[in-house]
């Protein structure tokens, strides 16, 4: 079941709920929320838990996707969120919690939006173990292990 609804009367659907599996409860619903007839702004329960896990928007109207949460382990809390600084369509901002303890456990950094954080292409060759001129496994520009207790 999908229901339209025009939030101000003025003949014009605002947002869209949509009941994808007729359970009674929405599992989508999207909204334009400057109404200029592009929805902005997405939330969608993909496990039918009647929680949100997932969040886009489009901030500026510009069609373009710069922000999302996301509740990556559907535990009811957002471990994700990342930010398209630029406006181009590419994530270059995410922060992770990944112990779900409410405190940010990484965030990653790609302003150059090659898909890999900035911090590990900055580091110096020097800093890498080598072996043969070689960069050793646990010293891979590019990877970065997150160690937790």
């Amino acid at each position: 079941m999908t229901e339209y609804m025009d939030n101000d009367a003025d003949g014009y659907y605002e947002t869209l709920v949509a009941d994808t599996d007729a359970d009674g409860h929405y599992e989508t619903v999207v909204a334009d929320m400057n109404a200029d007839g592009t929805y902005d702004v997405a939330a969608v329960d993909t496990n039918a838990d009647d929680m949100v896990d997932r969040v886009a928007a489009d901030l500026d109207g510009d069609n373009v996707v710069e922000s999302f949460f996301a509740d990556r382990d559907l535990d009811g809390r957002f471990d994700a969120a990342g930010v398209d600084t630029d406006g181009n369509g590419v994530v270059d901002y995410t922060v992770l919690d990944d112990d779900a303890d409410g405190i940010a456990d990484m965030e990653i950094v790609d302003a150059d939006e090659n898909g890999v954080d900035d911090a590990a292409e900055a580091a110096p060759a020097a800093e890498y173990a080598t072996v043969g001129g070689t960069p050793g496994d646990d010293d891979v520009p590019g990877v970065i292990l997150e160690i937790t207790e």
